[in-house]
Order: structure tokens, then C-alpha cells, then sequence
């Protein structure tokens, strides 16, 4: 249960750097970079929220 908590925890810390890196302003060199950061950082949450509910739910 503990396990499932602290995923949840992570993955509500990831999705808000995500808002963040997506709210800062920055150059158009980067652009490609920070949405690249931005996928790969949603994807760590949704796989974070899964594992937490199959822990929750097997």
C-alpha cells in the first residue's frame, strides 16, 4: 500500500514539472528538447499511476 502511495506521489510531482517546463519561456532552439522532456516525463507518470494500481488492485 505504501508502494502505491508513493507512486501516486511521484506521478503528481511529474506531472507538475511537466506544467512548469511547459509554462517557462525559452528559446526556439529548444523547443524540440522541452517537448521531448515533456513526453518522456508524462510517460514516467502514466507508467508510475499504472504500477501503483496494479499493486492496489493484484
Amino acid at each position: 500500500m505504501l508502494y502505491s502511495i508513493i507512486l501516486i506521489i511521484i506521478a503528481v510531482g511529474l506531472f507538475y514539472l511537466v506544467y512548469r517546463i511547459l509554462k517557462a519561456d525559452q528559446d526556439v532552439v529548444l523547443e524540440i528538447l522541452k517537448y521531448i522532456i515533456v513526453v518522456l516525463l508524462l510517460w514516467l507518470a502514466v507508467c508510475s499511476i499504472v504500477a501503483a494500481l496494479r499493486y492496489v488492485v493484484f
